[in-house]
Parts: C-alpha cells; sequence; structure tokens
C-alpha cells in the first residue's frame, strides 16, 4: 500500500477530486477560452477554478451538481478576469487553431459555428455553451448561472435568435 501521508478521510477528498479534475478539465478548459477567447488566461483560470474547488469542495452539498457547481466556478472566475484592470489593456484577438483539442472531431461548419457563438454577447454566449457545448440540461445551466429556468429559456431564445440569421447567411453562402 502506498503512504500518501493524508488521513484518510483527505485522501478520499482528494480521490475524488481527482477524479472530477480528470472528468470536467477539458470542458471547463474549452469554457474558460472561449469567454476569455485567450489559451494562457484559460488555462490560468482552469487553474484558480480547481484550485476554488478543492477549497470548498466540503460545501458541495449533492456530488450529483458537482458539474454544475464547476461550472459556475468557472464562469464566475472567467467574469472576474474579464473585468480586471488586465483586461482592459490587452489584444483579445482569437484564433480557433489554438482551441485545446475537442473530444470529438470537429467539421469546418461546426467551426463556423463556433466562431458565430463567439461573436455573441457574453451573457448569451454562456448560455449557448452550457447547454450545447457542455451538454447541461436547462435546469443544470440555469443552475449554473444563477437564473430562474424560465430565464435560462429566455437568454436560450435570445441568443438562438441572435444566432440564426449569421448562421443561415452562412448556409446561404455555400
Amino acid at each position: 500500500m502506498q503512504k500518501t501521508g493524508l488521513a484518510p478521510d483527505r485522501m478520499d477528498k482528494a480521490n475524488a477530486f481527482t477524479a472530477l479534475m480528470e472528468r470536467e478539465a477539458d470542458g471547463v478548459l474549452r469554457l474558460c477560452y472561449v469567454i476569455l477567447q485567450d489559451r494562457m488566461l484559460a488555462e490560468d483560470v482552469m487553474q484558480d477554478v480547481f484550485l476554488k474547488a478543492y477549497r470548498h469542495m466540503d460545501e458541495l452539498r449533492e456530488p450529483k451538481h458537482q458539474k454544475t457547481w464547476l461550472m459556475r466556478i468557472a464562469i464566475n472566475a472567467c467574469r472576474d478576469m474579464r473585468r480586471s484592470a488586465f483586461m482592459r489593456h490587452v489584444n483579445r484577438a482569437v484564433s480557433l487553431e489554438e482551441l485545446p483539442p475537442a473530444v470529438c472531431e470537429f467539421t469546418e461548419e461546426d467551426d463556423s459555428i463556433l466562431r458565430e457563438v463567439m461573436r455573441l454577447e457574453p451573457k448569451h454566449r454562456e448560455v449557448i455553451l452550457l447547454f450545447y457545448y457542455q451538454d447541461m440540461p436547462a435546469e443544470a445551466c440555469a443552475r449554473a448561472l444563477r437564473i430562474t429556468r424560465s430565464g435560462f429559456y429566455r437568454r436560450l431564445k435570445k441568443a438562438q435568435s441572435a444566432l440564426k440569421p449569421r448562421l443561415e447567411r452562412w448556409v446561404f453562402d455555400e
């Protein structure tokens, strides 16, 4: 048996956290990248997200809400970063080639859709990313964004309305 120097309950917390990190790291990094539009900042924020999550892991009441809880931390951390004085002085031009590799393959169509999603207003971008890219149910998305479920659906509908003319234009250009 391997000695870690941790008490059994701390070992359980460390093992649970390691499993959470392995399962959700890619999704958190991708979410942070799309919100911040800078890979290095996204990696920094992702580290902060997991540090905060580890420190407050005992506060999570229901383990089934881990992903929602983690995405909420990520969104808040990204919002804090966007509001910082540092971000006002940075060129945030984005290249999709810098996006971390996806779990599944993207086609050229997916690339164009993601570009249009990245052009959305932040609150609409967050809704689209959580619902479609993180594949979270509406209730979990609303909880992560700290809005009501009906508020989530209103935001989603506005985001879809903003995307529709852009994507129709893209489809008809071919």
